[in-house]
């Protein structure tokens, strides 16, 4: 798939090169055109980003370790859609637990699992003109880690599809919107980092995903990969 993306990137250029260089002299055409060419290349990065999360999913890939201030990490994310977030109508808030010990883990991971959480919560509220989306930390002394929240206000999760939320290629969103790839991804990383995650939704209320991080994740990653069920609570 991604070589012939590449191939019509490539021909898009070409395109984009003899449009510079005035070939076209109908100034209608070269606006359709031009309109033409960037909902191209919108869709082949739509194609790159599905085939990138299939890699992901499918592969294990090198993880490095190192210590992240989960509260600090979780802003610094949030930031990253909080302007999509406010064009729909939607506020962040933090209940952060002050003087949280770093946990030992890998951030490019974390930032998929919370980014992949945070859009699919913004996602929850379509046909919804406001709503809130919070998120919560806490330290889970008996467990030796910390526990992050994200819950919001959304359409929630019918009974029916709550234990298939994780499965890979399942979704509830319009055809064209999403893969089913995302919470399966999300649940993959945290499994493989030593964690768990698990979720509590009410339809027409709001969903809430539970994750537990371990304060050192396991040095051998191949040993937290498990076949356990997720947890799910109606």
């Amino acid at each position: 798939i991604n070589n012939p993306l590449a191939i019509i990137l490539t021909e898009r250029q070409i395109l984009l090169d003899q449009m510079a260089q005035g070939l076209y002299a109908d100034e209608e055409f070269e606006k359709q055109l031009m309109s033409s060419l960037s909902q191209m290349d919108i869709q082949v990065q739509r194609c790159k980003r599905v085939t990138q999360n299939l890699l992901r999913f499918s592969r294990r890939t090198t993880s490095v370790i190192e210590p992240v201030d989960i509260n600090q990490f979780i802003r610094e994310v949030m930031n990253l859609v909080e302007r999509e977030a406010m064009t729909s109508g939607i506020r962040f808030i933090y209940e952060l637990e002050e003087n949280l010990v770093p946990i030992m883990s890998d951030p490019s991971q974390l930032q998929q699992v919370f980014l992949n959480l945070i859009t699919n919560a913004i996602d929850a509220h379509d046909g919804v003109p406001y709503g809130t989306i919070r998120v919560n930390t806490r330290s889970e002394e008996e467990k030796d880690g910390v526990v992050a929240i994200v819950a919001d206000t959304g359409v929630g999760i019918a009974p029916q599809n709550l234990d298939k939320i994780f499965d890979p290629f399942f979704t509830t969103k319009p055809v064209g919107k999403g893969t089913g790839l995302g919470l399966s991804i999300c649940y993959s990383i945290v499994k493989r980092l030593g964690g768990n995650i698990s979720v509590k939704s009410e339809e027409g209320k709001g969903t809430e995903f539970i994750l537990f991080f371990p304060r050192q994740t396991p040095l051998r990653l191949d040993d937290v990969m498990e076949k356990d069920d997720p947890i799910i609570e109606a």
